[in-house]
């Protein structure tokens, strides 16, 4: 979409509480009279806590009215379709679609050289919809039918099979951490943003955030700069040597070894396996039914600490669809959510 944020208005009841802070005379703004105005946004202000929440809604609603896209939706809060990270659950092509505020995405897994052309379609679909709703269009940045393409930050290299962090981006990155390797005690702030990029690229080669090990003692509330600083260069300096490998490759095959470690810096207890046991096994039997459904339960799930949500996780590989879910970090915030009945 273009300009996407101030395309949707909102109700008229929510005026008074998204007023700026000016005020104004009539006779001021050319209205015959005396009486205080005050301006206020009619459509989504960018900046706003609720704004990204109401347009990913929008954005959704706008895409599920057109009868055409009934293919799988990637969405966080549920779990991929199980031919999404299983093959040989595949039948043929397999289609799906993602929406993230004002960007819309749709693809299709198949073998090479038999497209369907099911995302170039589901794409004029979406498009005739903004159409008829009056959303604007930015044709310019529009991707059609490519196995190459970089879609929010991130290169997807469907000839290849990789997946990493965009051109643009690593060259930002790039050229900022050379450039910040050469200061002599830069400032904590530039390092934390520095450091803080580098984790978005190593996502997509997790075992490399290892080099990462002591860098983050330099952002540390009084720790010697000094001491840290040396060790932040060399660190950084192997990242940018490494650039070249740091992309997750989808066709690798898996190990047959299963190794488990626990979070302590010294690695405390690590444990390998190379089979199921009999829990395991009925897991991996309820998780890989391509029929099975999430059991619906009336339960409330409240994670009181939530962290990386560990809690709800559990329900999702359980294969159980709790009621509700409360993410909370102290128990007063837990407590006003149950006498509001949320």
């Amino acid at each position: 979409m273009s300009s996407a944020f101030y395309l949707f208005k909102l109700p008229p009841q929510w005026t008074k509480y998204l007023c700026f802070n000016a005020k104004f005379t009539g006779d001021a703004v050319g209205l015959p009279t005396t009486q205080v105005f005050v301006p206020a946004c009619k459509v989504l202000p960018m900046g706003w806590s609720s704004s990204v929440g109401l347009m990913q809604m929008a954005s959704r609603e706008l895409v599920r009215r057109r009868d055409y896209l009934t293919s799988a939706e990637l969405r966080r809060q549920t779990l991929a379709p199980r031919w999404f990270v299983d093959t040989l659950l595949r039948s043929g092509t397999e289609h799906f679609w993602q929406v993230y505020l004002d960007n819309f995405m749709a693809g299709e897994v198949m073998i090479k050289g038999n497209s369907s052309g099911s995302s170039e379609q589901m794409h004029n679909e979406v498009c005739a919809s903004w159409a008829s709703h009056g959303v604007l269009c930015a044709e310019d940045k529009h991707i059609l039918a490519s196995q190459d393409a970089t879609e929010l930050g991130v290169n997807i290299q469907g000839e290849l099979g990789l997946v990493g962090g965009g051109p643009l981006r690593l060259h930002k990155l790039l050229c900022a951490t050379l450039i910040l390797i050469g200061h002599k005690l830069p400032k904590v702030k530039w390092v934390q943003i520095i450091l803080g990029r580098w984790i978005f690229v190593l996502q997509y080669r997790r075992p490399a955030m290892a080099i990462l090990s002591q860098s983050w003692n330099y952002t540390k509330t009084g720790q010697d700069r000094r001491r840290w600083w040396p060790v932040v260069q060399r660190e950084l300096g192997m990242l940018v040597c490494l650039v070249p490998l740091i992309h997750a490759d989808l066709r690798m095959t898996f190990s047959p070894v299963v190794t488990c470690s626990d979070a302590s810096l010294y690695g405390g207890a690590v444990a390998t396996a190379e089979a199921l046991g009999s829990a395991g096994q009925q897991l991996a039997h309820r998780l890989g039914s391509g029929t099975a459904e999430p059991l619906h339960v009336d339960l409330l799930v409240i994670s009181a600490f939530n962290g990386i949500g560990g809690a709800f996780r559990g329900f999702d590989l359980a294969g159980v669809k709790p009621a509700g879910l409360i993410a909370r970090s102290s128990k007063s915030e837990i407590s006003r959510a149950l006498k509001n009945g949320r």
